[in-house]
C-alpha cells in the first residue's frame, strides 16, 4: 500500500475510504497530503448510496475497501453488496483497492477454502481476475498467516500500475527484504510444509482466542458494552460502556502495562471513535490475553466505580 500511495496519490487527491478502517492506511494517505472522504458502513458493507454520492460529487483517484474481516470492525461483506460495490465502480471508473489480508482467517471449520472463497468472493475474482478485471487492485499479505517478521505481501492488478510499483521499489525501502522473500519461497514450495494444514491450525487457535476474549468481555465490569463477535480475521470493535471514553481508559491502562488501538485513529474524523477501542485478540498468547484483558478490565472498574 505504501508502494502505491507514492506512485498513484498526489498532493489533494480524493480517497475514498471505508469508515472506520485500517490506523496505518490513514496515516500513509495523510502522509500524502491525500483528502481523505469516509464512506460509512454497515453489516453488508459500505453503504452504496454514501459511495455512489461521493463519487458523484468528487473525482476520487480510488476507493480503499477490506471486504474480508474489515479492520477494525471484522464486518464480513455480503455477496450482494460486493457485486453492487463493483457494479457502481466499473460504470463510473473508479479503482478498487481491494486489501484481503485477512481473507484467510475465516473461523467456520465447516468450510474449505473454495466454498469460503465461493460464499465471499474477492472483489478481484468478481471482476473476473487478470483475464477480465481491471478494476480492481487486489492486496494480501503473508505477515498475518505465516510470519509477522516476514512482512512480505503481494499485488495483482492492472500491468500498468504494476509496473509504477516496481519500478519504485528500488528507490525506497518500503520494509522489503530480498531475504525474507527468498526464505518465504523456499517454505513456499518446500514439499515439507503443507500450507493447508499450517493456515487450518492458525484459524483453529486464534478461534481459541476469540472465544477466550469473549468470556472475558462477559464479565460484570464490561456489562453496557457493545460488540459483534466477528466470524474471523484478528480484531473485535468495541463500544465502550457509556460515559466511557476510550483515551481516558488508555491513559489508565498503559500504566498497568498493557495498550489497545483508539477508535478515533480508525476513523477518518478523529473526532469520531471517541467510545470505541480495538482489540486484537490473535497477537498476545492465551496466558497474555487473560493477563492483558484483566488489566484493562481493572481500568474499566476504576472508571466506574467513579460514576
Amino acid at each position: 500500500m505504501e508502494l502505491l500511495t507514492r506512485v498513484y496519490v498526489d498532493q489533494g487527491d480524493t480517497v475514498l475510504v471505508e469508515n472506520p478502517t485500517s490506523p496505518s492506511i490513514l496515516e500513509l494517505l495523510r502522509m500524502r497530503g491525500a483528502t481523505i472522504i469516509p464512506i460509512d458502513a454497515d453489516a453488508q458493507g459500505v453503504l452504496l448510496h454514501a459511495l455512489e454520492e461521493f463519487i458523484n460529487t468528487t473525482s476520487p483517484k480510488f476507493l480503499f475497501v477490506t471486504p474480508n474481516f474489515t479492520n477494525p470492525t471484522g464486518v464480513i461483506w455480503s455477496l450482494e453488496r460486493r457485486a453492487q460495490v463493483l457494479d457502481l465502480c466499473r460504470r463510473r471508473h473508479v479503482l478498487i483497492v481491494e486489501d484481503d489480508t485477512y481473507g484467510d482467517l475465516y473461523f467456520d471449520e465447516a468450510m474449505d477454502p473454495v466454498s469460503f472463497s465461493t460464499r465471499y468472493p474477492s472483489l478481484f475474482r468478481l471482476d473476473g481476475g487478470q483475464k477480465v478485471g481491471g478494476q480492481v487492485l487486489y492486496l494480501g499479505s503473508f505477515n498475518k498467516t505465516v510470519a509477522p517478521e516476514l512482512r512480505t505481501g503481494w499485488v495483482i492488478g492492472k500491468r500498468k500500475l504494476i509496473e509504477l510499483m516496481c519500478a519504485e521499489m528500488p528507490l525506497g525501502d518500503c520494509q522489503s527484504s530480498a531475504l525474507n522473500q527468498r526464505i518465504l519461497y523456499q517454505l513456499l514450495v518446500s514439499t515439507t510444509f503443507d500450507w493447508r494444514n499450517h493456515i487450518a491450525l492458525v484459524r483453529r487457535e486464534y478461534n481459541i482466542r476469540l472465544e477466550l476474549m469473549k468470556k472475558l468481555l462477559n464479565q460484570p465490569v464490561w456489562r453496557g458494552a457493545r460488540y459483534d463477535l466477528p466470524l474471523g480475521g484478528m480484531f473485535i470493535w468495541i463500544q465502550l460502556p457509556e460515559g466511557l471514553r476510550s483515551e481516558a481508559l488508555l491513559k489508565c491502562s498503559i500504566p498497568k502495562g498493557v495498550d489497545f488501538c483508539l477508535g478515533a485513529l480508525c476513523c477518518v474524523d478523529k473526532g469520531d471513535g471517541f467510545d470505541r477501542i480495538r482489540l486484537n485478540f490473535t497477537q498476545p498468547r492465551r496466558g497474555e490475553l487473560i493477563q492483558g484483558m484483566q488489566l484493562i478490565s481493572e481500568a474499566v472498574s476504576e472508571f466506574t466505580a467513579r460514576s
